[in-house]
């Protein structure tokens, strides 16, 4: 070889190192070429966790990879900047996707993936039902059915499928007036529950236990009363409202005493008694012996006598629901501050960190913490609003934490509250003027349909 040439190779080997060292190192450290805007630019990364595992990420409709066996999670790197749309499936699920910004130095989250089933199998467990009430331990429900004698009571174990009856409409009316049941309110130990029936032209309430069969008590001796209601983790004691004074009382004897005047409602929470007084002030107390009782807020609110109230305590949100408007009280400036109008109905997540709260046509989320991760705007103390329809929405719950189940035009539908892009709905199945309860336990859904009680495979993993 001459030495021109050896001089011309040795040019060429340099120029090739100069041009490719830097490369690999830009590349190494995360560096592309982005094509679209003929830029070297820092990539970003997308990292998902799925229930079920083992399903397969698409991003822009070509395949990427699989989520693994053990956690259901995978870390898709080397993304240059941009708007994806990512695409997670699996064989018999309905497919998840959304359009997802990938940005520099950045790992994009979509942690809280759940992919419903395509075909979610409901058994008939029993017929003949007319209303659901779940009881608080989430194993048993109790039943109102109708057969040719009248209405009656049974308690349905949900890990036996095992039915009995606990107590007869006769047993509620010697008299054999025409009766109805009204409401059923259930101790938080799910021992005990406070009966409202219909009978003639009155009402009557009446005690009984839902562990086994019984003769109802009449709780006439108790008179005219606003309010009754178990005591926390007590099923044998009770408070009662009488003409705007709180009594506690004991079921065995059904004799009360006086505790505090001026109360137009009460609830408690965690043992802690939560009171709304007549001048619109709140207070809380776990032993009404001790006085004065601490008093929370410091500026009243405003109480309207001709409209209907829901005073409700979730962990430690105190909320008052005035006809369609929602308040929730606010610890710092220790006053009730509006959160929501046109609210028909609202439930606390699991977590206590968000409520959802539904209008006829829509479905938001109101955050007590602030939550940044997979939330558009998110920011302390902010509603979202998660999906508009143009038919009426009917009854929502909580999955998780992150999925809501709700009834609309007798379909039964999941959505998620990640409200990037746009949330994703699961239509999980479709009946007649269904009631559902979703079963926290056994994660799977009761739904009751022309008098039939249906239960559905476990929806969530």
């Amino acid at each position: 070889m001459t030495q021109k040439r050896r001089t011309l190779l040795f040019f060429i080997c340099l120029s090739s190192f100069l041009i490719v060292a830097p490369t690999i190192v830009l590349y190494s450290q995360g560096y592309r070429f982005d094509l679209k805007n003929r830029t070297i630019t820092k990539t970003g990364a997308f990292y998902v966790k799925v229930s079920p595992k083992n399903c397969d990420i698409l991003i822009n409709n070509k395949f990427k990879s699989k989520t693994d066996f053990l956690f259901g999670s995978d870390l898709i790197e080397n993304l240059v900047p941009a708007t994806y749309l990512i695409e997670i499936k699996k064989e018999g699920y309905i497919p998840w996707q959304k359009n997802l910004k990938i940005k520099a130095m950045m790992t994009t989250e979509a942690k809280n993936v759940i992919l419903f089933p395509q075909n979610l199998d409901f058994q008939t467990k029993t017929s003949g039902v007319k209303k659901i009430f779940p009881l608080p331990s989430n194993k048993k429900i109790i039943l109102e059915k109708r057969d040719s004698q009248g209405w009656y009571l049974t308690s349905f174990d949900l890990k036996n499928n095992l039915e009995e009856v606990l107590v007869l409409e006769k047993d509620f009316n010697k008299k054999k007036l025409v009766s109805s049941l009204l409401d059923l309110t259930l101790s938080t130990d799910s021992k005990k529950a406070i009966v409202k029936i219909a009978l003639g032209e009155t009402e009557k309430f009446f005690l009984i236990d839902t562990e086994n069969k019984n003769n109802p008590i009449l709780l006439d001796s108790l008179g005219n009363f606003e309010k009754i209601s178990f005591q926390d983790n007590d099923s044998s004691k009770f408070f009662i409202l009488k003409n705007s004074i709180l009594y506690s009382g004991n079921f065995s004897t059904l004799k009360t005493t006086k505790l505090i005047e001026k109360i137009i409602d009460f609830n408690s929470n965690n043992n802690e008694l939560y009171l709304l007084d007549s001048a619109g002030f709140i207070f809380k107390t776990n032993d009404l012996t001790r006085l004065p009782i601490q008093r929370l807020s410091e500026t009243p609110f405003t109480i309207m006598s001709e409209l209907p109230y829901e005073f409700k305590i979730f962990n430690q949100n105190i909320f008052l629901k005035q006809e369609n408007k929602l308040f929730l009280f606010n610890e710092k400036i220790k006053e009730f501050t509006e959160i929501a109008k046109n609210v028909n109905n609202f439930i606390v997540s699991q977590d206590n960190n968000k409520l959802a709260y539904l209008n006829d046509t829509e479905i938001s989320v109101y955050f007590f913490k602030e939550k940044l991760e997979q939330i558009e705007q998110s920011q302390l103390n902010q509603n979202i609003l998660l999906v508009r329809f143009s038919e009426k929405i009917n009854q929502i719950f909580w999955l998780n934490n992150d999925y809501l189940v709700f009834t609309i035009n007798n379909k039964l539908k999941a959505i998620e509250i990640d409200n990037r892009d746009q949330p994703n709905i699961a239509d999980l199945a479709e009946f007649n003027n269904p009631q559902i309860y979703f079963n926290k336990e056994n994660k799977n859904a009761l739904i009751l349909t022309e008098g039939n009680l249906l239960i559905s495979d476990q929806i969530l993993p």
